[in-house]
């Protein structure tokens, strides 16, 4: 088979460009090693207590997925920081800030909180969805559709 020039150029000019990404991914995050080893072993720890102490079981499902999350919220910002993308990291702090706000804002009388948090917010909604995704009755509901349609995307 013939050897393409312009294949032959775009392979080196990719393994040039990988390079150098690597370097400036390294020189980035240098200065946040103590912040990833921070977060590494917070997210372990939290990790460990969820899953293998089991310490959340006797908590309702919503408060376990906000945990979840905000366990993945830091996996997350660990990842982005870590191949240098601090700045696109910043978003994902935000989203950890507003788990912490909701769990705050529940734990202040948690009984109550917990119900119209599991009730009343998207989290509610999503298990209301997977619970009747194949009752037939329910899947022609307008309301079903557009909460479908808003949770899954036009695709």
């Amino acid at each position: 088979m013939e050897q393409n020039p312009i294949l032959e150029q775009l392979e080196e000019y990719s393994n040039n460009l990988e390079k150098e990404i690597a370097v400036l991914q390294e020189k980035r995050c240098i200065s946040y090693k103590p912040l990833l080893e921070s977060l590494k072993k917070q997210y372990a720890f939290a990790h460990f207590l969820m899953y293998e102490e089991s310490v959340f079981d006797t908590m309702p499902q919503g408060y376990k997925t906000l945990l979840s999350k905000a366990l993945s919220d830091v996996l997350i910002i660990h990842s982005t920081v870590t191949i240098g993308c601090v700045t696109q990291s910043y978003n994902i702090v935000r989203s950890l800030f507003e788990t912490y706000a909701n769990l705050m804002y529940i734990n202040k009388n948690f009984e109550a909180n917990m119900k119209y948090y599991e009730d009343h917010t998207i989290f509610a909604q999503y298990h209301k969805l997977e619970e009747h995704k194949n009752d037939p009755d329910y899947k022609y509901d307008p309301y079903f559709i557009q909460f479908k349609n808003r949770t899954e995307g036009p695709l």
